[in-house]
């Protein structure tokens, strides 16, 4: 029924309405009865055509539109009361169509599942070339960088992530700044890094999304060591109202590239620093160790890498935030036993159940990633070998790089297999093999304390010397991200249950 219109029965028709109502109606009776574009001979109805066909209650003929049926996302279309055997409708977290067989909700696909379907891609087209840079998806879309200084917002629309919107900042060169170099979203808050070239004052921009808008809130700088070639917002990670900054580049204690990382936390709509932090030890520090390459962040955890570590074979510290107070509770390099180059804590990624490191290097840079769960008690650090943690080495591919990027939540990871990395640790590219991402899905059983995992899908790039497919992550109540910038994209699925 149209939206306005008035229901007329038998019962209730007003016989002193006004002519104008009788008009319309008898309007109404002889359209439906003389318009053969609309109803048929054969008490069937036709949409576009004169003669639809006698098995057929409804059909529709066009050459330039299709049929839109009802569009809810998965939480509405299981919500709906007492479906029909036979009812559709297009969910658009899954991004196909579902029949209700009277039992259960089936994908309409030529799939059994939805774990079988394609991700969903998304680009800017001509407006950029390198979309998918960085990545970061929360339930106000996906944010994505470029890598010379352009940032969009995917708003997440039901699930549709159609509608765009590039983030502008008040950067007077954003591409010389690196504006987009690493993005963060939470809520109604987003955080973008701008650590800069040489000689530049690094930065992270902050904006709230007012309405249906993003406006700049707050510019943050290094104020506690030095703003100039600091790498501060080189890696930027949020969770509800803490924001961590990762700073490489920063010497607190005069050797090159010690790092370093902060931790603020928003009051209203002000974000201010709580604790700056640098690695335990002191004046041990060897010149780059890239302490804060990558942080990730969620709740009280905070993971943070430093893949230059005793050359470059690398170090993971574990953090929690405890009544106000940053406790460090665990810390470990890749080995016990020196082994270089293998840049453990390039990537990070940390949820309550778990965590993920990534090490890109290694033999010949087939690289790997380290999965951790979390039992018995709230700290990470108290791991057997046998049963709670696995280290996984890449496929035996030259140049590969395995876990260049990682990203993990309470179900889910992904490792990023991009087939290139950071010149400052390997100029080299693999272009004999498509670069690709994992998706996993994981269960750290707190019964008996085992760690399961499974492979769910692999993404590959279009041809082997199209790089950078796993170049970044992201994953977020069981939607998962992967950004593409060699093809100018990045690709999304929801894999929560169907």
């Amino acid at each position: 029924m149209l939206k306005g219109a008035k229901c007329y029965k038998p019962n209730c028709f007003n016989l002193q309405a006004d002519k104008m109502k009788c008009a319309l109606i008898t309007i109404l009776f002889y359209f439906l009865i003389f318009n053969q574009s609309l109803f048929g001979q054969n008490n069937n109805v036709g949409i576009g055509t004169n003669s639809p066909d006698a098995s057929s209650k409804l059909e529709i003929e066009s050459t330039d539109q299709g049929l839109l049926i009802p569009r809810l996302s998965s939480d509405a279309r299981k919500a709906i009361n007492s479906p029909a055997p036979g009812l559709l409708v297009y969910d658009t977290d899954k991004r196909t169509i579902y029949l209700f067989d009277g039992q259960k909700w089936l994908p309409f696909a030529f799939a059994t599942d939805t774990a079988s379907l394609p991700p969903t891609e998304r680009t800017t087209g001509s407006l950029t070339t390198s979309l998918g840079y960085s990545l970061a998806i929360g339930s106000a879309g996906v944010v994505s960088g470029t890598d010379n200084g352009r940032v969009f917002m995917f708003k997440s629309d039901n699930g549709n992530y159609t509608e765009i919107e590039e983030i502008i900042s008040t950067s007077p060169n954003p591409a010389q700044e690196k504006f987009g170099k690493d993005v963060a979203i939470a809520g109604d808050w987003l955080a973008v890094g701008a650590p800069g070239g040489p000689g530049d004052t690094s930065k992270v921009y902050i904006f709230e999304r007012v309405a249906s808008s993003w406006v700049q809130r707050q510019i943050l700088k290094n104020n506690t060591f030095s703003e100039i070639n600091s790498g501060f917002g080189f890696s930027v990670a949020m969770s509800g109202n803490r924001l961590v900054i990762g700073s490489p580049f920063n010497d607190p204690f005069s050797s090159a590239d010690e790092g370093v990382f902060f931790i603020y936390t928003r009051n209203s709509t002000t974000y201010a620093p709580i604790f700056a932090t640098f690695q335990p030890g002191g004046g041990n520090f060897a010149a780059g160790d890239y302490f804060g390459w990558d942080v990730d962040i969620e709740g009280d955890y905070i993971l943070v890498g430093a893949p230059g570590h005793n050359n470059k074979e690398g170090k993971v510290y574990f953090y929690r935030i405890i009544n106000n107070s940053l406790t460090l509770d665990y810390q470990r390099p890749y080995s016990t036993v020196d082994q270089p180059n293998v840049y453990y804590g390039y990537s990070v990624g940390i949820d309550p159940n778990g965590a993920i490191i990534g090490y890109p290097g290694g033999i010949n840079n087939y690289g790997g990633y380290h999965i951790i769960g979390n039992f018995r008690n709230p700290a990470f650090g108290d791991e057997s070998d046998e049963f709670e943690q696995y280290f996984i080495t890449g496929e035996s591919n030259n140049n590969i790089f395995t876990g260049a990027s990682v990203s993990i939540d309470a179900n889910h990871f992904i490792i990023g297999i991009p087939d290139k990395l950071n010149s400052l640790f390997s100029s080299s590219e693999n272009n004999l093999v498509k670069s690709k991402a994992n998706i996993y899905s994981y269960n750290a059983n707190q019964t008996s304390f085992y760690l399961d995992f499974e492979l769910l899908q692999s993404w590959e790039s279009g041809a082997n010397n199209l790089n950078g497919m796993g170049i970044s992550t992201a994953v977020w109540n069981g939607r998962n991200c992967v950004g593409h910038d060699e093809d100018n994209r990045f690709y999304i699925k929801d894999f929560r249950a169907d």
